[in-house]
């Protein structure tokens, strides 16, 4: 437990408080309803506040743009914080800042009540100054919850870093030889998911909507060319153009299958390991928890290990990583 608020994302919903998620698109949107992890919090007797987050959607612009919940905590004013950390970007920002950022095995925490960016990699993330606050935090809002289609069984999780001698390795070109693809796999399935996902941001049943438009299919066209960043429209165009025919079965369906492989490779790899060193992609293509170290410039350093490992990952991070192990 700490004294100060706990901040949050404003796509972490929060019953009758802003929900933008950054966007101008969802201007004037208020919450229904609160989010699975504000409700566990709020029960568990954290007091909260909402911050937009540094970028739409989460998707990384050209340039770094700091999350104001990540700057919260290491500023002093939070001693901890949630995210939604799918691409790795808040991660990189925390641990330039000096900070922890732990991303939880996919499936442990409901992303009920999370506006959704990229379904497959979305996952509420803690950052910290304190590990030990972390995990803390990270065990009140894990577990069960129905209303999420991909939560794990098991009602709640314990952690506590591992006593055990770990056995620790580097994702490379050598012990995965596909590592390289990694980032290209990433950026489509980002981008195609992202385009299914802000289809649903069109100016007629909520957020922003443009004051000056004739007919339904100009609505459409100045709500969305007004509403969304450069960034996000690229992101949206790039992500119709992988799903469109033609193109589908080039990219995306390739995307996919590579997807797997790599993943394989990872479980592979943690047959042999507990902890890996990993790049950015490792944990959201694969579904894995990791913990991102402080101190590093991006890419930030990060320890991956298998699904519902987390307490070896507490272990290595809490030994300085894997060359400390």
């Amino acid at each position: 437990m700490t004294s100060k608020p706990v901040f949050l994302e404003d796509s972490i919903l929060r019953k009758g408080l802003p929900a933008t998620a950054g966007s101008k698109i969802l201007q004037g949107f208020k919450a229904p309803f609160d989010a699975a992890v504000a409700e566990r919090l709020t029960g568990a007797g954290y007091a909260l506040r909402s911050e937009p987050p540094g970028t739409e959607f989460g998707i990384a612009p050209p340039a770094p743009v700091p999350s104001p919940v990540v700057t919260a905590v290491a500023e002093g004013r939070a001693d901890l914080a949630l995210c939604n950390d799918f691409s790795g970007a808040a991660g990189d920002q925390a641990a330039a800042l000096g900070l922890y950022t732990i991303r939880p095995t996919y499936g442990t925490v409901s992303r009920y009540g999370l506006i959704p960016s990229v379904c497959s990699m979305d996952a509420v993330s803690v950052v910290c100054r304190d590990l030990r606050q972390g995990f803390a935090l990270l065990e009140v809002i894990a577990g069960h919850d129905e209303r999420d289609g991909v939560s794990e069984p098991e009602p709640s999780y314990r952690y506590a870093p591992s006593e055990e001698p770990l056995k620790t390795a580097a994702v490379s070109r050598e012990t995965l030889p596909m590592a390289d693809a990694g980032p290209a796999v990433m950026d489509i399935l980002v981008c195609a998911e992202l385009s299914g996902n802000l289809s649903r941001y069109d100016g007629l049943r909520f957020g922003y909507r443009s004051p000056d438009f004739k007919g339904l299919e100009e609505l459409y066209l100045k709500t969305r060319t007004e509403g969304f960043s450069p960034e996000t429209k690229l992101s949206l165009v790039v992500g119709a153009m992988v799903l469109s025919e033609g193109w589908y079965e080039k990219r995306y369906h390739k995307a996919m299958q590579i997807r797997r492989m790599l993943r394989d490779g990872i479980d592979a790899l943690l047959m042999k390991y507990d902890v890996l060193s990993a790049p950015a992609w490792a944990a959201p293509l694969c579904g894995l928890p990791s913990v991102t170290l402080p101190g590093a410039a991006p890419p930030a350093a990060r320890l991956v290990a298998a699904r519902k490992r987390e307490n070896a990952l507490y272990a290595a991070a809490e030994r300085g990583g894997i060359y400390g192990v």
